[in-house]
């Protein structure tokens, strides 16, 4: 991991906000090449939670079809906006400022060669802004270069950090627990014991999920996940809904 000094933190939040002005053309149109439609839908539901404090799409009806944890970025994010301005165009570019500085964090974090760093946030920028995914590779990076360095090494312990990242995982995209998984299981069979307490921190992270969703919305399970799970993503029943 490289070390990065303040100043060069500021400077690169400075460059994430230029560069959100810069692509909010190119954001706002629609099909847009940096944003889906999921991105669109995260941006709508946090400025109504900032706003109304109310997980909605429409404003009527609520919805948890969302990752937890990113969505609360990106409302934390709308309500100190909201102070300033509530325009669509000014929250999408703090939206789109927001995903910018995290590819940077890791990008300059974990990639020493311009090259590599401006592959990254090429990369990146495909995977689309707005979403979860940015988050999710600024924690699984160090995740997995310490769970390698801790192979090669046969350490017995583990830094503090890294069970809080491990934790965190499932409540930026559930299903990414299963990326986990397997390196905890290597960690595992080479040391049962920090194996163990790793796991645990990962199943501890899924089970917050499942509770703060129970607590949140009365189901552990978001909405979306539920219709993928029965089949409701087929395009064909999707389309008996129409015709």
């Amino acid at each position: 991991m490289n070390n990065v000094s303040r100043i060069h933190w500021l400077l690169l939040l400075v460059i994430s906000g230029l560069l959100g002005i810069i692509l909010l053309p190119y954001a706002s149109g629609f099909p847009s090449l940096i944003v889906e439609d999921d991105g669109f839908f995260y941006a709508q539901i946090a400025k109504n939670i900032a706003l109304h404090g109310f997980s909605s799409f429409d404003g009527l009806h609520e919805t948890s079809g969302y990752h937890l944890l990113w969505m609360g970025f990106m409302a934390s994010m709308a309500w100190v906006l909201t102070l300033f301005h509530s325009s669509p165009e000014f929250l999408l570019w703090g939206y789109l400022s927001l995903s910018l500085f995290i590819i940077a964090l890791y990008a300059f974090l974990f990639f020493e060669k311009i090259e590599l760093v401006l592959l990254v946030y090429v990369l990146s920028l495909m995977c689309s802004l707005l979403m979860e995914v940015n988050l999710l590779v600024l924690l699984l990076l160090p995740i997995y270069a310490t769970l390698i360095q801790m192979y090669d090494s046969q350490k017995t312990g583990a830094p503090v950090w890294l069970y809080a990242l491990i934790f965190l995982v499932p409540l930026v995209r559930i299903d990414s627990t299963v990326m986990l998984a397997i390196p905890l299981f290597v960690i595992f069979i080479q040391q049962r014991a920090l194996g163990l307490r790793l796991g645990l921190a990962l199943l501890a992270g899924l089970a917050a999920q499942l509770i703060l969703m129970q607590l949140i919305f009365g189901n552990p399970f978001s909405v979306s996940s539920e219709l993928k799970a029965g089949g409701a993503g087929d395009p064909r029943l999707i389309s008996n809904l129409f015709y």
